[in-house]
């Protein structure tokens, strides 16, 4: 066994109508299995595993280096970190076009209750694709969203950005010419996992306990693996007493 110390000070004059001073110290006991200060890259994709999902609730310390993966280039990305049971994923679920829009034709999506403008028929099928597909994935809940158009049906596929974060899309259609828009949303989904705990901006750190039987990991914004950000971090198990 061994001793973690741990100090929380807080001192301010101006952060709010009352001058801030306090102190908060604490011995704790931890053991094995533990890693020391350790550096690694929280990837784009696929989460990276900082604490394994083990009994013994294990404290746990992360720091946002502000690097990017090669450990030299400054970041300026944010880090979201996760305690998990199993690996987080991202949400995937598909809109369904039954017929092909038309001249006058618009499309109108709704992102997690928000309306977003119009898109009307522009020159062909897949350019007004395209251009739904450019709304959906400006929104900051959205990655991504693409289309894939056969024999009258297209199919737009939307991944969330966030992983474990759940975004609910509806589109409803206004016919004035051209051929009847039927949707579907909601359909071909991979539901999200992993519960959101806190986003690191690049210098930021915590040191926070992670329950027995959870794991914690970490997914770096960005859309090129070269955007993966790099972090400090170690964890000790709590010992039993």
């Amino acid at each position: 066994m061994a001793t973690l110390n741990a100090t929380l000070s807080l001192t301010s004059t101006d952060v709010s109508s009352s001058s801030l001073s306090f102190t908060v110290t604490d011995a704790l006991i931890v053991g094995t299995p533990n890693i020391g200060m350790s550096r690694e890259v929280a990837s784009i994709t696929t989460p990276t595993t900082l604490v394994p999902a083990t009994a013994g609730t294990k404290y746990c310390y992360v720091k946002h280096l502000g690097l990017k993966a090669n450990g030299v280039s400054t970041s300026a990305n944010n880090v979201n970190l996760q305690t998990v049971t199993a690996a987080p994923v991202r949400q995937v679920q598909t809109i369904t076009f039954t017929n092909d829009p038309g001249s006058g034709d618009t499309i109108t999506p709704t992102v997690d209750g928000v309306s977003l403008a119009a898109v009307t028929y522009t020159t062909s099928v897949d350019n007004t694709f395209v251009l739904l597909n450019a709304a959906l994935a400006a929104q900051p809940g959205i990655l991504s969203s693409t289309h894939v158009t056969t024999s009258g049906t297209t199919i737009v596929t939307v991944t969330s950005a966030n992983l474990g974060d759940t975004t609910t899309i509806a589109v409803t259609t206004d016919v004035t010419g051209g051929a009847t828009v039927a949707t579907a949303a909601g359909s071909g989904r991979v539901e999200a996992s992993g519960a959101s705990v806190a986003v690191l901006r690049p210098g930021e750190f915590l040191f926070l306990p992670v329950k027995s039987g959870e794991g914690f990991s970490a997914v770096s914004a960005g859309v090129a693996s070269a955007d993966a950000c790099m972090l400090e971090y170690a964890y000790w198990t709590k010992s039993v007493e």
